[in-house]
Formats: C-alpha cells, sequence, structure tokens
C-alpha cells in the first residue's frame, strides 16, 4: 500500500508509534523517543530492530525514518503541497481574484 506521510500516535511512555507499514521483509513500525531525539524500524513479527539512529531535532529524524523505509521497499507517493502567497496565508485573497 502506497502513502505519502507517516502516521504517529504517542504512547503513554511518550513513544510516537507509526501504523504498520509494509516493507520487502514483512510489516514494520517506526518509533521515535522524542526525549532523546532518536529512533528504532522494528519488524513487527518478530520485533527486531531493522534500522535505528538519532538527529538533533524531530524533523531530521521523521526525514531519517522516511529514507530507511524507502530502503527497506516501504513505498511513498510524492506529496505535492499548494503554495499560498504571503497575503493568503494572513487572510488576504490575491489580487488575481478581485474584481473591479
Amino acid at each position: 500500500m502506497e502513502q505519502t506521510r507517516i502516521r504517529y500516535t504517542k504512547r503513554g511512555d511518550g513513544i510516537l508509534i507509526s501504523k504498520e507499514m509494509l516493507s520487502k521483509s514483512g510489516g514494520v513500525v517506526a518509533m521515535i523517543d522524542s526525549e532523546t531525539v532518536s529512533f528504532k524500524i522494528k519488524k513487527t513479527e518478530d520485533n527486531s530492530v531493522l534500522g535505528q539512529g538519532a538527529a538533533k531535532n524531530l524533523a531530521y529524524v521523521k526525514k531519517m525514518i522516511k529514507s530507511e523505509l524507502k530502503a527497506l521497499g516501504v513505498q511513498f507517493l510524492d506529496e505535492v503541497r499548494e503554495h499560498k502567497t504571503e497575503g493568503e496565508e494572513n487572510g488576504v485573497e490575491s489580487q488575481e481574484n478581485w474584481k473591479y
């Protein structure tokens, strides 16, 4: 199954855990410890660690996870985001849409 983003839920102990994803080697989950800013990717069948790492911030950890998951065969769709102009972000309509 292809997906665009990885969705996480927070456990009671503060660990973020992803929903199960399908890789070449079977089901996998990603786990992030936001306190130590580290991650592990585990195989769901036997709980073995397929990848791990750490970074300076949570955003970079998430990029590292996605890269590792792609290497394990998890398929992601390209995400296309529409960029708003500065005025539209502040609630001001673009002049292109104004009627004279």
